[in-house]
């Protein structure tokens, strides 16, 4: 056998071998794979002076093909979360990494769950839809775990547009667009998590 052979059998075998890898993953999911993106955001504070901008946004395009467990929030960093009498689950984002991310890798969010983002410091952060799948509440939170600003029903197509509180806080949430109005939470409604 020539080596231009031996070479062709390889390739040939390995384009079999990621063809039956590629079907399996489709059966196992038991869902065509779907297009999505990746947006990595560097979430800094909102500058107080209108001369001083430090926030940065990167954009990253993630495969064109993902399968369908990745297309909805991870659920293996849930915890209960508490706003006003609505119980539910939280993904937290508390790493670097996480918080960059957000809830930018998900084609929707499912019901009873949100994103926790705890923050290191007590600043204004700053939010935008950069390649968002769908709209979301965004409820800022003081140290204290009370509501201190609410931007409802943020949609995807308000980029580049950003959104920042009135007052400083700790932590933010992130839920299904109308949950606030439909909840009753408003500034000064407590949260425990």
């Amino acid at each position: 056998m020539s080596y231009t052979t031996t070479k062709l059998i390889f390739l040939y075998g390995s384009l079999l071998i990621v063809a039956v890898l590629f079907t399996v993953q489709i059966n196992w999911h038991t869902q065509p794979l779907l297009p999505s993106t990746v947006v990595v955001t560097d979430l800094a504070p909102a500058s107080t002076s209108t001369s001083e901008t430090k926030s940065t946004f990167i954009s990253a395009q993630a495969p064109a093909l993902v399968s369908e467990s990745a297309s909805s929030l991870k659920t293996d960093n849930l915890i209960p979360l508490q706003i006003g009498s609505v119980i539910m689950q939280a993904s937290v984002a508390s790493t670097s990494s996480s918080l960059e991310l957000g809830l930018s890798d998900t084609l929707y969010l499912p019901n009873g769950i949100a994103k926790l983002f705890i923050f290191g410091t007590i600043e204004k952060w700053e939010f935008w839809m950069k390649d968002m799948n769908y709209p979301i509440d965004i409820i800022w939170l003081d140290e204290q775990k009370k509501v201190v600003y609410i931007k409802h029903g943020v949609e995807p197509n308000t980029y580049p547009n950003s959104f920042v509180p009135s007052v400083p806080a700790k932590y933010v949430i992130e839920t299904a667009a109308g949950f606030a109005l439909e909840n009753q939470i408003d500034v000064d409604t407590q949260a425990v998590f």
